[in-house]
Protein backbone atom coordinates (compact mmCIF):
# COMPACT_ATOMS: atom_id res chain seq x y z
CA UNK A 1 0.00 0.00 0.00
CA UNK A 2 0.99 3.53 -0.69
CA UNK A 3 1.15 6.00 2.16
CA UNK A 4 -1.75 8.50 2.34
CA UNK A 5 -4.24 6.25 0.50
CA UNK A 6 -7.10 4.49 2.25
CA UNK A 7 -6.75 0.76 2.10
CA UNK A 8 -9.03 -2.15 1.71
CA UNK A 9 -12.54 -2.66 0.48
CA UNK A 10 -13.97 0.14 2.63
CA UNK A 11 -11.71 2.72 1.00
CA UNK A 12 -12.57 1.55 -2.51
CA UNK A 13 -16.28 1.60 -1.67
CA UNK A 14 -16.02 5.15 -0.28
CA UNK A 15 -14.20 6.29 -3.42
CA UNK A 16 -16.87 4.78 -5.69
CA UNK A 17 -19.70 6.34 -3.66
CA UNK A 18 -18.01 9.76 -3.69
CA UNK A 19 -17.47 9.50 -7.47
CA UNK A 20 -21.12 8.58 -8.11
CA UNK A 21 -22.37 11.42 -5.90
CA UNK A 22 -20.07 13.91 -7.65
CA UNK A 23 -21.24 12.66 -11.06
CA UNK A 24 -24.91 12.95 -10.08
CA UNK A 25 -24.39 16.46 -8.71
CA UNK A 26 -22.60 17.45 -11.90
CA UNK A 27 -25.45 16.14 -14.07
CA UNK A 28 -28.01 17.90 -11.85
CA UNK A 29 -26.26 21.29 -12.01
CA UNK A 30 -25.73 20.94 -15.75
CA UNK A 31 -29.46 20.24 -16.20
CA UNK A 32 -30.36 23.32 -14.13
CA UNK A 33 -27.94 25.47 -16.13
CA UNK A 34 -29.31 24.14 -19.42
CA UNK A 35 -32.89 24.82 -18.26
CA UNK A 36 -31.97 28.43 -17.41
CA UNK A 37 -30.38 28.90 -20.83
CA UNK A 38 -33.48 27.49 -22.54
CA UNK A 39 -35.80 29.76 -20.54
CA UNK A 40 -33.68 32.82 -21.37
CA UNK A 41 -33.67 31.87 -25.07
CA UNK A 42 -37.45 31.45 -25.01
CA UNK A 43 -37.93 34.87 -23.36
CA UNK A 44 -35.65 36.54 -25.90
CA UNK A 45 -37.38 34.73 -28.76
CA UNK A 46 -40.83 35.81 -27.61
CA UNK A 47 -39.62 39.40 -27.21
CA UNK A 48 -38.16 39.48 -30.74
CA UNK A 49 -41.35 37.91 -32.13
CA UNK A 50 -43.48 40.50 -30.34
CA UNK A 51 -41.39 43.43 -31.64
CA UNK A 52 -41.45 42.10 -35.22
CA UNK A 53 -45.22 41.65 -34.99
CA UNK A 54 -45.62 45.20 -33.71
CA UNK A 55 -43.35 46.55 -36.47
CA UNK A 56 -45.27 44.66 -39.17
CA UNK A 57 -48.54 46.08 -37.86
CA UNK A 58 -47.07 49.59 -37.89
CA UNK A 59 -45.83 49.20 -41.47
CA UNK A 60 -49.25 47.91 -42.53
CA UNK A 61 -50.91 50.97 -40.95
CA UNK A 62 -48.51 53.29 -42.79
CA UNK A 63 -49.52 51.71 -46.07
CA UNK A 64 -46.19 50.02 -46.64
CA UNK A 65 -44.71 53.05 -48.42
CA UNK A 66 -41.72 53.29 -46.13
CA UNK A 67 -42.33 57.01 -45.68
CA UNK A 68 -42.84 58.27 -42.21
CA UNK A 69 -45.78 60.52 -41.53
CA UNK A 70 -45.26 63.67 -39.53
CA UNK A 71 -47.11 63.53 -36.21
CA UNK A 72 -49.99 65.95 -35.79
CA UNK A 73 -49.57 68.17 -32.74
CA UNK A 74 -52.63 68.18 -30.49
CA UNK A 75 -55.04 71.02 -31.27
CA UNK A 76 -53.07 72.26 -34.28
CA UNK A 77 -55.00 70.67 -37.17
CA UNK A 78 -53.35 69.10 -40.18
CA UNK A 79 -49.72 69.46 -41.18
CA UNK A 80 -49.12 69.84 -44.90
CA UNK A 81 -45.94 68.36 -46.27
CA UNK A 82 -44.25 69.21 -49.54
CA UNK A 83 -40.98 69.60 -51.40
CA UNK A 84 -39.38 72.86 -52.42
CA UNK A 85 -36.51 73.86 -54.67
CA UNK A 86 -34.44 76.95 -54.10
CA UNK A 87 -33.93 79.01 -57.24
CA UNK A 88 -30.95 81.37 -57.10
CA UNK A 89 -30.53 84.44 -59.27
CA UNK A 90 -28.08 83.90 -62.10
CA UNK A 91 -24.72 85.60 -61.54
CA UNK A 92 -24.64 87.41 -64.91
CA UNK A 93 -27.71 89.62 -64.28
CA UNK A 94 -27.01 93.16 -63.19
CA UNK A 95 -28.97 94.95 -60.54
CA UNK A 96 -30.56 98.40 -60.82
CA UNK A 97 -27.75 100.01 -58.81
CA UNK A 98 -25.06 98.93 -61.25
CA UNK A 99 -26.77 100.41 -64.35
Amino acid sequence: MLPGRPGGVLGALATIVAGVVALLLGVFFFAVFLALILVAAAVIGVRVWWLRRKLARHVAEEGGTGKRRAPTPPGRGTILEGDYHRVDQPADKTTDKEQ
